[in-house]
């Protein structure tokens, strides 16, 4: 299947050279620059594209996608130190992993469409409970902001409830370098 979806995406980008930008180019952009690593795409060609897209294209949400795909950080291994990166709660407030340095710490991945990741919180809000000083429940959202927030409001959800604002581009796939959104 992925020689098929890759032999797809090499067409793709091919039609993306000889076409206008729009919201079709765009999606086929983002598509290609996230499928690009697993299937073994050769991106110098769309990295080209993108550096001339106009600013107001690369700072929409789909713009920021494509270039978190194209222009990936570096992954991180067993063994590395967990990035302090910039995280948001539910109300604005703006948090770092340090603040929970030499502490237990247990990062749960989520998304409002992912089933499996809706029926563990009850669980993980048990953990949270039956180890209230030895463990830190961080539940890192990579929804958009906006799903985010209504999907926290619908889930009760409390605690270390964060956001990075880069959905599937930030340090979710930085830790999950061939994990995909499902």
């Amino acid at each position: 299947m992925d020689s098929i979806n890759r032999l797809i995406l090499l067409r793709d980008l091919e039609l993306l050279k000889a076409r206008p930008v729009g919201m079709v180019w765009i999606d086929k952009a983002k598509d290609i620059a996230l499928m690009s690593q697993r299937l073994k795409i050769d991106i110098e060609d769309l990295k080209s594209m993108y550096a001339n897209l106009d600013d107001s294209i690369k700072n929409t949400r789909k713009g920021k996608a494509i270039y978190g795909y194209l222009y990936p950080e570096s992954h991180i291994e067993v063994g590395d130190k967990f990035p302090d990166t910039l995280f948001n709660d539910i109300n604005g407030n703006v948090h770092k992993f340090s603040e929970f340095e030499g502490k237990w710490c247990l990062v749960d991945f989520w998304n409002s469409g992912c089933a499996p990741c809706i029926r563990a919180l009850p669980e993980l809000r048990e953990l949270k409970e039956e180890y209230p000083d030895a463990l830190e429940l961080i539940s890192l959202s990579i929804d958009s902001e906006k799903i985010w927030q209504k999907a926290s409001e619908e889930l009760h959800l409390t605690g270390n409830n964060w956001n990075e604002g880069k959905e599937n581009y930030g340090i979710f796939r930085r830790l999950h370098p061939l994990h995909f959104i499902f």
